[in-house]
């Protein structure tokens, strides 16, 4: 659904993008137009794509993203009288602000009760903390999700039976898939009954020709930056801290002690990505880490342009300061901007506190190209005035994955239209793993 990126030459006149910034009633000019024709620059498709990509199974905004609708799929239906109306279950208010600071780009301390976020030609959520039955509410006037009105986040015991499955997961942390286009994911948080999460989450340093866009304007350098990446601040955090874990498992073992070693929004001690201990012990980690290696998982999910002797170089970058950039990056102006998030916490799996953050680039001074060393090795080709080191990271729910957009994919059976590449389960039972490379 993402347009073709269209270039222009800069011509023979080259004037200061300064010049066009300052256009009357805010009307755009021809050039503009022919480089965003569907306005997908906007703040307004900001901050659709950032809905639309976590609310439903949308990737990417279409050309018509104006008029067009999307169904929502995040939660359930609880109540069949109130179809606009979808349950989530959280762990406490702490992080039911996260998961709305996650939809509106925000960044309100996790003590926030209330907080209203309107974006024109979009619309406006409503965050309540506290009621009757829930431990908040995110109230939602998106002309382009009709089919949705509000957000109820409630404890796991509220949810009943909703939310939870019989049987054994299918995915653990740190298994992996490959999609059809070749690009390798890892699930970094995945379905647990009894937290009342059926659903998958999946991160891949991978990144086609699609999530690149080229955009020459006059007056200024050309350049390439990432779109359609995904936008979930959380998982992305989850991914960071199972990598650390799986570079460096013995350390893990000794930081970690019993169990619960990280914390929730609400400083409260859980397993890793926010779910019970149980739901992936110590000694089940430390087990997944000796079959990555074993089974040469890192060279799969390396980033473009390691080579499978440099496992070592890329392990330790999990080991320092790191930093992911996500979602699209836009133009205001003569800017390009790129946001990223930060974590400081290397010597504690990045259990602290992460930093969100944008670097604007004058794109009179510099041409700022994704596709040099970012998307490749997470490194940065030029260091002033752009972005520090970073890898380029990209997110997906198992439905988003999944071939069939009809029904949400069973938390028990593997997502349909990717091929497993390794799964922990198939290894439960097993003392010594032999060094194959793919394991259905």
């Amino acid at each position: 659904m993402l347009m073709a990126a269209l270039v222009m030459g800069l011509g023979m006149n080259v004037t200061s993008c300064k010049d066009d910034d300052d256009d009357n009633n805010n009307e755009r000019t021809p050039e503009e137009i022919a480089q965003d024709p569907y306005e997908k620059e906007s703040e307004a498709a900001d901050a659709l794509y950032r809905l639309v990509s976590q609310l439903s199974v949308c990737d990417s905004l279409p050309n018509n993203w104006k008029t067009a609708t999307f169904e929502p799929k995040a939660g359930k239906v609880l109540d069949a009288s109130q179809p606009r109306v979808r349950t989530i279950a959280v762990n406490n208010a702490a992080e039911a602000v996260a998961r709305y600071n996650s939809l509106t780009g925000k960044d309100l301390p996790v003590t926030t009760m209330s907080d209203t976020y309107t974006v024109k030609d979009v619309g406006t959520l409503q965050l309540n903390v506290g009621g009757a039955g829930t431990i908040a509410t995110i109230d939602v006037d998106v002309k382009q999700i009709p089919q949705l009105q509000q957000l109820r986040l409630v404890s796991v015991a509220d949810m009943g039976e909703n939310g939870h499955f019989k049987g054994e997961p299918y995915y653990r942390f740190g298994d992996v898939v490959r999609d059809k286009k070749g690009c390798y994911w890892i699930c970094v948080r995945p379905a647990y009954s009894p937290n009342g999460k059926e659903d998958t989450h999946w991160m891949s340093f991978q990144v086609i020709d699609k999530n690149i866009k080229t955009y020459t304007r006059k007056g200024c350098k050309e350049q390439k930056y990432p779109v359609d990446l995904g936008v979930q601040i959380e998982k992305m955090q989850y991914l960071a801290q199972l990598l650390a874990i799986l570079a460096n498992p013995d350390g893990y073992k000794e930081a970690a002690g019993g169990g619960n070693y990280f914390e929730d929004a609400g400083g409260n001690k859980t397993g890793l990505g926010g779910l019970q201990e149980a739901a992936m012990p110590v000694d089940s980690l430390m087990k997944q880490a000796r079959l990555w290696d074993q089974n040469k998982i890192w060279e799969k999910v390396m980033p473009v342009g390691y080579e499978p002797d440099e496992v070592q170089t890329f392990k330790k970058r999990f080991k320092e300061l790191l930093r992911f950039i996500y979602g699209k990056g836009s133009v205001s102006g003569k800017n390009l901007i790129i946001k990223y998030v930060k974590y400081n916490n290397t010597n504690g799996f990045y259990k602290g506190e992460y930093d969100t953050s944008e670097e604007e680039i004058d794109m009179e001074e510099y041409s700022f190209d994704i596709t040099k060393n970012y998307t490749t090795r997470g490194t940065a080709f030029d260091r002033v005035n752009l972005v520090f080191d970073a890898f380029v990271v990209r997110y997906k729910t198992g439905y988003q994955l999944s071939s069939n957009l009809i029904f949400n994919p069973s938390a028990t059976d593997s997502i349909p239209g990717v091929t497993t590449v390794h799964r922990f389960n198939a290894y439960q039972n097993t003392q010594n793993v032999d060094n194959n490379n793919d394991n259905n």
